[in-house]
This record gives C-alpha cells, structure tokens and sequence, in this order.
C-alpha cells in the first residue's frame, strides 16, 4: 500500500509539473493591404532586378491579398521574406524559431495567375512562384508551384517530389515540417490533403555564381529563413500571395532539473521499501 501511494504520487507531481503540448500561432499577413504594412511587420519586400541591381516590389493589392508580377518587375527575385539582406537581419527580432524537432507550420495562400518559363535548361527545375523554409538547423525545404504542378528541389535545385495540381486556383496551404521530413497540404474545399511530402534538404547554393548574383548572401545558410515569391532568373510569371501564418508547437512535459533529482529521488526510497516489503514476508 506504501509502495502504491509513493508511486502515485510521483506520478502525480509529473503531471502536475508537466506542461501541455501548445501550439503558438504567428499572423505574418493577413491577407488584406501590403505584407510590410501589417502591425507587427513580420515580412518586408524585395526585388533584384536582372543586372543585379535592386529595384522598387511592384506589389498591387487586390482582394484577398497583394499581386506580385515578376515579368513586370524585369526581376530576377521578387517577392516576400522574414530576412532583409540589407540591414542585415530579421525584419522582427521576435520570429519564431523553426525547429524541426518540436514541429512547425507555415500556412499560407497563393494563386499562381501567368507564367512564363524560358526556354534554358534550367526551365523544367524552376517555378514562377517558391516557397523556402529554412529551420534552425540549416535543414529545410523548397517548393515551387509551376503551371498545372507542384515539386520540391533537390539540394542540388533539381526537381525532386512532384504532383500535379491546379496552381491558378486560390489554395490555403500547409508546410508541415516534423523531425527531417516535410509535408505539403492543399485544402480543395473539403479539407487539407496531401499533395506533396519527403525528406529534408541541406540545400549547396553558392550565391556567387547565382543568376543574377546575390553575392556574399546565401539565403540557405540563414536559420529561421522564410522567402515567398519568385527567387529565380529561368521563370517569371504573376501571383496572388494571401495570408501567411506560422505555427510552432512548445516542448511536452518539460520538467526542471531540481524536479528531476526529486523524481530520482523518490524512486530510489520507493523501490528500497518495496526490497523491504519482501525482505519481511521472506
């Protein structure tokens, strides 16, 4: 009976000290005015033009969200991020941190309007519309929505994972990221489904050598990196970017080091009068 109680009560102060699993929710835009103007800014715009120069995000808000034309743009990389290479740093210091190992979210909706792919060898591996998500350990993954298809890149930015899908419809999407692998999941009016999933990347990018050049900045070595948009010279088209949100999740049952000595403690004393309980019936 001694022995019951000690154990009972042990287990109550782990449940009683644990926290609960608890998801914490982020609002990077949404979905109404320009991404820069929401209050907290979270995301701020940018362009490099062709010639590697940086120009004015041609943005039109519309409804539902803001209209980005890259053709328009004459741009290389156009499009919203959580990381502004000028300053350099975060736009807001109190980002989240995207780790892989508790899980996080990124919620967002795009409609993929034109598109037009140039006809290079890089066309079929490059999309007019990608999102990156990089978490805290470099690991992460990108994705691009090209015209009637959806496909990861390989570390190497070769397609990798892909599915077809109408990309012109406004679609609320899902990047889930658990452990080292990744899913993406489309609501088509009856839900969330999958439509894409697979491992994570450690993606080789020299930014040197990029088209047009970014220089010394590579975006795939920034921890807790977020780029919407069109990050690439071999396809440009017009999109429709929506409400973005990110959604990190705390550790379970996280217990003190002092309620860990306890617990120890505890078990040690329960199990020497258990040895004594038998010890006398013997």
């Amino acid at each position: 009976m001694k022995l019951t109680l000690t154990l009972l009560s042990i287990t109550s102060i782990i449940f009683i000290n644990s926290n609960p699993v608890t998801a914490l929710t982020k609002t990077l835009y949404d979905g109404s005015g320009i991404p820069e103007a929401n209050s907290p800014q979270w995301l701020t715009p940018g362009a490099l033009t062709t010639s590697g120069g940086l120009t004015v995000l041609d943005g039109t808000v519309v409804a539902g969200g803001v209209e980005i034309d890259s053709n328009g743009n004459s741009a290389g990389y156009s499009g919203y991020s959580n990381y502004s290479p000028l300053i350099p740093g975060f736009v807001n210091t109190s980002f989240p941190t995207l780790d892989q190992d508790n899980g996080y979210s990124i919620f967002f909706n795009v409609a993929l309007d034109t598109v037009n792919d140039f006809s290079d060898t890089n066309s079929n591996d490059r999309a007019a519309f990608s999102i990156t998500a990089i978490g805290k350990d470099n690991e992460g993954i990108e994705i691009g929505f090209d015209q009637n298809q959806i496909f990861a890149q390989n570390a190497n930015f070769t397609q990798a994972e892909s599915q077809s899908f109408t990309t012109s419809n406004s679609t609320d999407y899902q990047l889930a990221i658990s452990g080292n692998t990744y899913q993406l999941l489309a609501d088509t009016g009856s839900g969330f489904s999958n439509v894409i999933s697979g491992s994570l990347r450690t993606y080789s990018f020299n930014p040197a050598t990029s088209e047009p050049s970014l220089g010394t900045f590579n975006p795939y070595e920034i921890p807790n990196f977020l780029f919407f948009g069109d990050n690439t010279n071999s396809a440009h088209g017009t999109f429709t970017l929506g409400e973005i949100s990110v959604e990190t999740v705390s550790v379970p049952f996280d217990v003190s080091p002092t309620l860990g000595l306890v617990l120890i403690g505890m078990g040690i004393t329960a199990k020497k009068l258990y040895r004594t309980r038998l010890s006398k019936k013997n």
